[in-house]
């Protein structure tokens, strides 16, 4: 049996294979491509969606979607690249990558790039990684060289006078410098894209001549993980991008969780209650991913338990303990709208507690799937349960027992009852006999046990 669930592998010109795109989400990428195809201003735009939603697999598919449509196209891992110290040279390095791959940049049009792009990586780094949004402020003189000023103003002589009006000349020439490389490199991206030599379909008409010249398509710069990477350099891409790349030409996704990103905001410069309308100035356009595509009416959460389920166990020939684990899964997933990434962790926790428990053993189901929901999310009532405190009607209301009316939750609210209840009732014999009469109270301490001897990483 596998206990991992299957990595999903998307080739950079795949799309949205329906074998891969199980929650049918083609459809909602078809309607962001209509976005970023008709919007003409630069758009720098937030697909929004707690982590664990699925926007990873999405973005991926849409990246290979916008390929074949002809659009240049960059993804990048801003968590996968958060070691870079500078988000500038990041960018612009992805765009020459496109570019060099891309046959229809033009030659000359590369080269002013790539120039560009060198001038003021040089002036950034030279002056610091903030210098350039510095200069682009005003702010022509720091703080440290401010302190230097008024320390030598304090003791003028002539000779030190003229040292100083020499500083001020060159800081003035190097901020005209630095401002003239920042404009010329907006200028040099803009024309790489305007361009581009793009393949024109051939006119079978006189009234298909303007058809077939359409305008050039956007290029297409995809961020993602943009709440997993480091703080600092979340915030240097928004920076980044604001500053020199958001031009005619270039449309950016950013893909991240937009609560998360707004904590980092209040973090890094202690906005409290305006990260969000600081953030503002970063983006001008935020979508919502689709927490649900129903496909005939199945849930998303269904959906993906299945595929897991099917792959780690292989539901034609599963045991009934793992028809147990998947039905009581679907139901608390569905019942409490559990992330994907939630889903995924706790399968692969019910997984490896199956591959460690002999077969001729008695496990419940039920109790197993709860008590690996339970360690993700409220490790405080998962430390009771473990030590044999008090909490049935703690794990009643954590799971929303008491709501549910469905076969499933009372058949997991009874198998909390058997195994916790001081007193046996006449109804718990059903559950005895199923039990060969195991003693009840040893149920949970056998799960936790077991569950306690592997597990996958917190995350």
């Amino acid at each position: 049996m596998h206990i991992l669930p299957p990595a999903i592998e998307i080739g950079e010109n795949e799309g949205f294979d329906p074998q891969k795109d199980i929650f049918g989400r083609k459809a909602f990428g078809e309607d962001l491509k209509r976005l970023f195809e008709n919007v003409e201003d630069p758009l720098v735009a937030i697909l929004d969606a707690p982590w664990g939603s699925g926007k990873t697999v999405f973005s991926k598919m849409w990246c290979g979607m916008m390929r074949n449509e002809g659009f240049p196209v960059i993804y990048f891992d801003a968590f996968a690249n958060d070691y870079m110290d500078d988000a500038f040279l990041c960018l612009a390095s992805e765009i020459i990558e496109v570019s060099n791959k891309d046959k229809a940049f033009t030659k000359s049009a590369k080269q002013k790039f790539v120039e560009c792009s060198r001038k003021v990586g040089k002036a950034l780094l030279k002056t610091g990684v903030k210098a350039g949004i510095k200069a682009l402020t005003l702010n022509l003189i720091d703080k440290d060289d401010l302190e230097a000023l008024k320390s030598a103003a304090s003791d003028l002589t002539k000779e030190a006078e003229a040292e100083l009006e020499k500083y001020i000349d060159r800081k003035f020439d190097e901020y005209g410098k630095e401002k003239h490389f920042f404009a010329s490199f907006r200028d040099a991206l803009e024309k790489l894209i305007e361009e581009r030599e793009e393949a024109k379909p051939t006119p079978q008409t006189a009234d298909d001549v303007l058809d077939a010249i359409p305008p050039n398509r956007p290029l297409i710069i995809v961020i993602d993980e943009l709440d997993r990477c480091r703080p600092p350099f979340a915030l240097e891409l928004l920076e980044k991008i604001k500053h020199f790349f958001s031009v005619s030409g270039v449309h950016f996704l950013l893909v991240t969780h937009i609560e998360q990103l707004e904590s980092v905001v209040e973090h890094a410069y202690g906005i409290k209650n305006n990260s969000s309308i600081y953030l503002h100035k970063f983006y001008n356009v935020l979508i919502e991913f689709p927490k649900t595509e129903s496909v005939k009416s199945v849930s998303t959460e269904k959906i993906y338990i299945g595929y897991i389920f099917n792959y780690l166990f292989g539901m034609d020939n599963s045991s009934e303990r793992c028809r147990s684990a998947y039905d009581a899964m679907i139901n608390l997933s569905e019942a409490n709208k559990y992330s994907l990434r939630l889903i995924e962790r706790v399968v692969t926790d019910i997984a490896l507690v199956f591959a460690v428990v002999p077969s001729k053993y008695i496990i419940v189901s039920e109790i197993v799937v709860c008590l690996c929901v339970i360690r993700r999310l409220d490790r405080r009532l998962y430390g009771k349960i473990k030590s044999g405190d008090e909490c049935l009607q703690d794990i009643i209301s954590f799971f929303r027992f008491e709501k549910e009316d469905n076969d499933h939750s009372y058949s997991m609210k009874n198998w909390w009852r058997v195994c916790l209840e001081k007193e046996g009732k006449e109804w718990m014999k059903d559950y005895m006999r199923w039990l060969h009469f195991l003693d009840r109270e040893k149920i949970i301490p056998i799960s936790v046990k077991y569950l306690e001897r592997v597990s996958i990483p917190e995350g």
